[in-house]
C-alpha cells in the first residue's frame, strides 16, 4: 500500500460575487488571478504556497464585526502581516474595504 499523502492547496471563501472579492485581494496582495470559472475565482500565491479562491454563494450575507446577535458572523478570515498598518488600511479602503465599527 502506498503512503497516504494529504496536502493543503487552497482556502476558498464564500462570496456573493467571487470575481469582485478576488479582484480586491489580487490588488491588495499583488497576486495574479489564475482561474476564472462560472462560480469560482482563484489567485496564485507567488511564494508557491496555497492559493486563495472564492466561490459563489447566492445567499451569502456579509459578516459583521464585532459580532451582533442575529447577524452573520465571520466564518473565516485571512491574517495578513503588514509592514505599515496605516498604509495597509489606506490601501485596503481605497480598494473598497470597509473598516469595522466598534
Amino acid at each position: 500500500m502506498d503512503k497516504l499523502s494529504i496536502k493543503w492547496t487552497s482556502i476558498v471563501l464564500d462570496a456573493r460575487d467571487p470575481q469582485a472579492l478576488m479582484d480586491f485581494y489580487s490588488k491588495l496582495l499583488g497576486w495574479d488571478i489564475v482561474g476564472v470559472y462560472e462560480d469560482y475565482v482563484f489567485l496564485a500565491n507567488p511564494d508557491q504556497g496555497p492559493v486563495i479562491g472564492a466561490q459563489r454563494v447566492p445567499t451569502y450575507q456579509r459578516p459583521v464585526w464585532p459580532p451582533q446577535e442575529g447577524m452573520p458572523d465571520q466564518g473565516a478570515h485571512l491574517d495578513l502581516k503588514v509592514s505599515d498598518l496605516n498604509q495597509a488600511v489606506k490601501k485596503a479602503e481605497s480598494l473598497g474595504a470597509v473598516r469595522a465599527q466598534e
